[in-house]
């Protein structure tokens, strides 16, 4: 079964996916630039000198894929719903290790609704021992409506959990925001401050919840809104699409373990092209199928990012960037840059990315590497 996925690499004198194995061991900072700041960044530059992204070339799967997607008979069928379910189903049963203890990304959203129905369906399928130990995790500050979808689909209790639920919006993200590992969220520089894929499983590895990294396996719904309302409803091109990932930030963000995209898969690809109404219509493709796969939870609103923002969720308390500023300030990187102006917004801004750099560089000085 193949899936598109993250295909970031990096080149020194040597090329290398991992960003720190690209670097060699001296290393010329540069002058800090905006140009590498934002949420999608054409620019194949790095905070060094020495490091470049290695251009975006498409891949011959990508190509293949998109003459079949682009040139095959449509359907204008009203079955997409269940049609395009199914393949979601079949995608996380073939890829579901039984071994494994499983975390699940999970928000209000309709990716996440559509992905918890099938393996409960799947559960019931294929018995408990094919389900095993799995953790169901709500990181964004969109608790109440996760725990109604939770306890109308019939999770128990212990299957499910907000992190850091009851905390104070301000200090959700705390956990996030910890210098000493905060380099470690991203695949070289990043400027958005919460990495829904690692922060929160890393905070859970530590406190005993979650078992080691190599015994787990996650799955996310990311990519869901992005197929359908940039590959197919706007572009029709899974060949755009590759490209236009390549430079998004998201591309650089790590994972906490072995993580399935289900709706990267390629047989999930091709069924949302297959089907001619999707493309010319307004409301995006997941929520469309949730709410004919899952009428149940219709009447749970969907929390939207403006949504999370008025709840606070998007804000960092005073006393934390009191924190968070001693810590840059006191940094090797912090030293040498003590102007920058700080923001307490969560969102891809300058100064995330110089608290990021500033972790970056603490990190490659002590491990052996030289920085002018």
């Amino acid at each position: 079964m193949k899936f598109f996925k993250k295909e970031h690499k990096y080149q020194s004198n040597i090329v290398d996916t991992d960003f720190y194995k690209a670097c060699p061991t001296n290393l010329t900072l540069l002058p800090f630039s905006s140009e590498i700041t934002a949420s999608r960044c054409p620019s194949d530059k790095t905070p060094f000198k020495e490091v470049t992204r290695v251009p975006y070339s498409v891949n011959p799967d990508i190509e293949a894929l998109e003459k079949e997607v682009v040139n095959c008979a449509k359907s204008d069928s009203d079955n997409f719903a269940q049609d395009i379910f199914q393949t979601l189903l079949d995608t996380i049963e073939h890829t579901w290790k039984p071994e494994k203890f499983h975390i699940i990304g999970h928000s209000s959203g309709y990716d996440s609704r559509l992905i918890s129905k099938a393996i409960k369906l799947l559960a019931e399928k294929n018995g408990s021992e094919w389900l095993g130990d799995i953790l169901f995790v709500e990181n964004q500050g969109e608790g109440v409506g996760f725990k109604e979808i939770m306890k109308i689909q019939g999770w128990d209790k212990n299957q499910y959990i907000c992190y850091n639920d009851g905390s104070s919006s301000g200090l959700h993200h705390a956990s996030s925001l910890v210098f000493a590992d905060y380099y470690k969220k991203f695949n070289g520089f990043g400027t958005y401050p919460v990495n829904q894929w690692y922060d929160s499983f890393i905070r859970l590895q530590e406190q005993g919840v979650l078992p080691a990294s190599e015994d787990m396996q996650q799955y996310t719904g990311y990519g869901a809104n992005e197929v359908s309302q940039h590959a197919v409803m706007r572009h029709n091109s899974i060949e755009w699409y590759a490209g236009w990932h390549y430079h998004l930030q998201m591309d650089l963000f790590n994972t906490a373990c072995d993580t399935v995209f289900p709706f990267w898969s390629y047989d999930y690809i091709r069924k949302v092209f297959y089907y001619s109404k999707l493309k010319n219509n307004s409301v995006p493709i997941n929520e469309m199928i949730s709410k004919i796969i899952t009428p149940e939870l219709n009447h749970i609103p969907r929390i939207d990012t403006v949504g999370v923002s008025g709840l606070g969720y998007r804000n960092v308390d005073d006393s934390l960037m009191r924190q968070i500023w001693g810590d840059y300030i006191n940094s090797w990187y912090g030293k040498r840059n003590p102007h920058v102006k700080q923001n307490n917004w969560l969102e891809y801004l300058d100064w995330w990315g110089h608290y990021c750099l500033a972790s970056m560089c603490e990190h490659l000085i002590n491990t052996g590497h030289k920085i002018k």
